[in-house]
């Protein structure tokens, strides 16, 4: 009996095992499998896709004071939770707290020398359990609470270009081209909330950099519980999983039409009578859902491109350029601002940030073209309690498109 159910045992353990190394077989294939995308190809590929075809949860968050002066300059970065948005403002130097609904609480550091206050805000984000993460002077990072208490504070190796949390004990560090020189070559580190590294990934062999000043542009945000990492520099879009692995998401397969990476990093895009029309620039990337939206300016004209992340499939949302030029998705659910997704919070929100007279501006011209909503009631709601209420100096207003 005791010798059956050990063979019983050992049979059942032997099943288990295969079932996990299957299940290991099938990540490491879909990991492996990476999309390829024919980045030319969709900027000549026309497609009308407008909000209303991707969703019905759209929100206005106007940034209001309340009896505390919180006026705006210029949101220079932005991070939000389910909670709180967090803005930094880079013309009156102040990190301020909002709650979700945009009334402002607090500030949480200013300009300075102190422990709370900055010369400069390099990255900012709000984990999921409101511990605010903030890299200041791209040399040190603080972490408050949202009472505004510091809860952590050190300074980190070189000076990486962005900050994020990867969950409530691990950040995740960028040095995208060339800061990875000053951190022994790796474009990425992952650090405790000491300090301490734990890893280190994306290691480049490059030892000399000829550029002028000229970061490339960069992206990380969240597709459910992973990261993704893209930045203008690699055709390789990446996953970082919870465990700290980099995984190739997509592949971009860019054609001779590009402009020269090479040309770009010396600058050649910041200097005088550059034309587009020598080719086309990349130079955004976000997820939503299921996709993926690229933004790229070719012919001194913007292409907006959204793609199938399965087949790689993509297309130009700016398909008529004789009729008003806009940004992205044209806004026939309410006759509001057109959308272009700047970031995307933890829980898989896009957020954009528009000026209150320029929102009102667009809607006042969408309503004597007699534009066709698909939801007519959401027009009479947005006037109401959005466009009638905005005054001249009325802070900017995030436009939230819910998951």
């Amino acid at each position: 009996m005791l010798l059956l159910k050990y063979i019983l045992l050992n049979q059942m353990t032997n099943k288990l095992a295969i079932l996990i190394f299957a299940h290991y077989l099938i990540c490491i294939s879909t990991f492996s499998q990476s999309v390829h995308v024919n980045v030319f190809d969709c900027i000549d590929k026309t497609k009308q896709v407008d909000l209303a075809d991707i969703t019905n949860r759209i929100q206005y968050i106007p940034l209001n004071s309340g009896k505390n002066a919180a006026l705006i300059g210029r949101i220079r970065r932005i991070a939000a939770n389910e909670s709180y948005i967090v803005i930094y403002d880079d013309m009156t130097n102040r990190l301020m707290l909002f709650a979700e609904n945009g009334f402002y609480l607090k500030d949480i550091m200013t300009k300075g020398k102190g422990p709370k206050e900055f010369i400069g805000i390099t990255a900012i984000d709000v984990h999921t359990n409101n511990d605010i993460l903030v890299l200041k002077n791209s040399e040190e990072i603080v972490i408050i609470s949202a009472e505004g208490k510091i809860k952590e504070q050190f300074r980190v190796q070189g000076n990486p270009s962005h900050a994020k949390w990867l969950n409530g004990q691990t950040i995740i560090l960028f040095y995208p081209y060339p800061d990875y020189l000053y951190n022994d070559g790796f474009e990425i580190s992952f650090l405790d909330t000491k300090g301490k590294v734990l890893k280190n990934s994306l290691k480049n062999s490059l030892k000399h950099v000829d550029f002028n000043d000229l970061n490339p542009r960069y992206s990380c945000g969240w597709k459910e519980n992973s990261l993704y990492y893209w930045n203008q520099f690699r055709d390789t879009v990446f996953t970082i999983t919870q465990d700290m692995a980099l995984l190739p998401r997509l592949i971009l397969d860019q054609s001779k039409q590009r402009y020269s990476i090479e040309l770009i990093k010396k600058g050649e895009m910041a200097k005088p009578g550059f034309s587009y029309n020598l080719g086309y620039v990349q130079n955004g990337y976000q997820e939503f859902r299921n996709m993926i939206f690229l933004a790229l300016i070719y012919k001194d004209r913007l292409a907006r491109i959204i793609v199938d992340p399965v087949s790689g499939v993509g297309y130009n949302l700016l398909h008529d350029y004789s009729k008003d030029h806009y940004l992205g998705f044209k806004n026939n659910l309410d006759g509001g601002s057109e959308f272009w997704p700047e970031f995307i919070t933890a829980q898989g929100d896009m957020l954009m940030v528009v000026d209150p007279n320029k929102l009102r501006e667009t809607f006042i011209k969408h309503q004597n073209a007699k534009m066709q909503t698909r939801f007519p009631s959401f027009q009479d709601s947005i006037r109401r309690n959005v466009i009638d209420k905005i005054t001249l100096m009325d802070n900017p207003i995030i436009i939230k498109i819910e998951k």
